[in-house]
């Protein structure tokens, strides 16, 4: 068995990474040593079983595939660089029995914010490169092993520059962001309506109010405007300006009422602001560590609400959220972090370059827990998209998804520690239903201070009652070495 990368091995968005790694030297000059940037390189090598190769029911092929993936790490907070964090994950797969799928991935997850006046003017960069899914209508991989013909290489780059300041009377915040959404050509379209085209949006918004204060009369002004222009289909206009008036009837209760204008729904050929709204809502804040948010109103789709529940715990959060916004397709892939925390099956309803518009209703639940020698996390999140019309205007069907992510890990011992998650989502589209599940364990023992092995069972499921062609089961076996410098 060869490993290595020959003629048949596909490389993808390879100059988006170095142009990010590179930007690092740019940022941090020679002469530049007081805040020098930390480096870190997590690498991992070894060996993965499959069952189910092709993501196919009826043709299930085993195969033994060896893998290669070194990750990146550089990090810097200074008085001029905040939050730096750039990361590189180039991802090698090497197949024993169809080594013409060789293949090796790029995942890049990279943000920094740099001060350009202090405690004024900021501007915020952002780089993410990673796979999305082609279709919703076709077998779903919940990894870049598989072999499949519905993915696609995504890249979202972002400029947003931004001036926040308090004053006496009322704090400002002024941000203009430029986002450029692009992607490579899949190994092959599953469908002539699946067009991976790339977008690039324009964002303004504009805030001056006092409500932060928390005491007497509380009022903000509010203004946003959004602009998604896509290479084929018509582009999307968005704005909308409110005025929210308040009282702090306690230094820890605010009553309000807000009325402003937007974009109707409907209007399909400009983005004025031809459409009133309200709503009324009611804050509560006693400290920094709760905060409870709701209101209700009337918008240009009809009865509107809103709210958010955050509470700090001692060891851990917990936060509830529901939001309604109108939206363009294209804004959704902006927000994906594919080297966080975070999972990838809240995504798997979107088709990337698709230019359908809604109004987005989404509830969130997310939850973090740290205990003395073990980390659990759980989100549950459900989602409905209304209204949902082509960029013309045409009807099309609604849609809607629901799931969960949880993950726990424990530190069995001083070199032992064991992992668990799943993640599910049920979701309802024009075809049909189908629920798609992943599950996976854990073992990792530290032979030494920076050597680990790390074993792991993975199981992937999807299923439908309405399209057979969708149902598949895979389980994997990895062993993997890690070494971190």
């Amino acid at each position: 068995m060869r490993v290595e990368l020959n003629e048949n091995t596909r490389t993808r968005s390879v100059p988006v990474a170095f142009a990010v790694i590179l930007s690092i030297g740019l940022l941090n000059p020679a002469g530049s040593r007081a805040d020098p940037w930390e480096f870190e390189l997590i690498a991992d090598v070894g060996v993965v079983w499959t069952d189910n190769l092709f993501l196919d029911a009826d043709m299930e092929q085993n195969e033994t595939v060896y893998t290669l993936a070194p990750e990146f790490v550089f990090t810097k907070n200074s008085r001029r660089i905040l939050d730096a964090d750039i990361r590189y994950r180039p991802e090698a797969f090497f197949y024993q029995d169809n080594s013409e799928f060789n293949e090796v991935f790029h995942l890049v997850d990279a943000s920094l914010t740099t001060v350009l006046a202090e405690d004024a003017l900021f501007a915020y960069f952002s780089a993410v490169s990673f796979q999305s899914i082609v279709t919703p209508i076709a077998s779903v991989p919940t990894s870049n092993l598989p072999i499949s013909g519905n993915r696609v290489n995504s890249r979202v780059l972002e400029v947003r520059p931004y001036w926040e300041q308090e004053f006496r009377l009322a704090d400002v915040l002024l941000e203009l962001s430029y986002v450029d959404v692009d992607y490579d050509e899949p190994i092959e379209n599953l469908t002539t309506t699946d067009l991976t085209q790339p977008s690039n949006s324009g964002r303004a918004s504009f805030t001056l109010g006092n409500t932060t204060r928390q005491q007497g009369i509380a009022w903000q002004a509010d203004y946003e405007y959004r602009r998604l222009e896509y290479e084929f289909s018509e582009p999307w206009e968005y704005q909308v300006a409110s005025l929210n008036l308040g009282y702090w009837v306690s230094n820890s209760a605010r009553l309000f009422v807000t009325g402003g204008m937007e974009t109707p729904i409907d209007e399909f050929e400009s983005a004025a602001m031809d459409a009133d709204f309200w709503e009324a809502g009611f804050q509560y804040r006693p400290s920094t560590r709760l905060d409870l948010e709701i209101a209700t109103g009337n918008r240009s789709y009809g009865d509107s609400y809103r709210g958010r529940f955050s509470y700090q715990l001692r060891r851990g959060r917990t936060e509830l959220t529901y939001t309604e916004s109108p939206t363009s397709r294209g804004e959704l892939v902006q927000t994906r972090s594919p080297l966080g925390d975070s999972d990838d099956l809240d995504g798997t309803l979107d088709r990337p370059g698709a230019s359908d518009r809604f109004v987005r209703k989404r509830a969130e639940w997310a939850n973090t827990l740290e205990l003395s020698k073990s980390t659990i996390t759980l989100r549950v999140f459900g989602e409905e998209r209304v209204n949902r019309t082509t960029a013309i205007g045409l009807p099309l069907p609604d849609e809607s998804f629901a799931g969960a992510a949880f993950r726990w890990n424990w530190q069995a011992g001083g070199r032992t520690a064991v992992g668990f998650g799943g993640d599910y989502t049920y979701r309802d589209q024009q075809i049909g239903t189908d629920d798609l599940t992943r599950f996976f364990l854990d073992l990792t023992y530290r032979f030494a201070e920076r050597t680990s092995v790390r074993l792991e069972l993975w199981n992937s499921n999807q299923e439908s009652t309405d399209i057979q062609t969708l149902n598949y089961d895979e389980n994997q076996v990895r062993l993997l070495l890690r070494f971190t410098i």
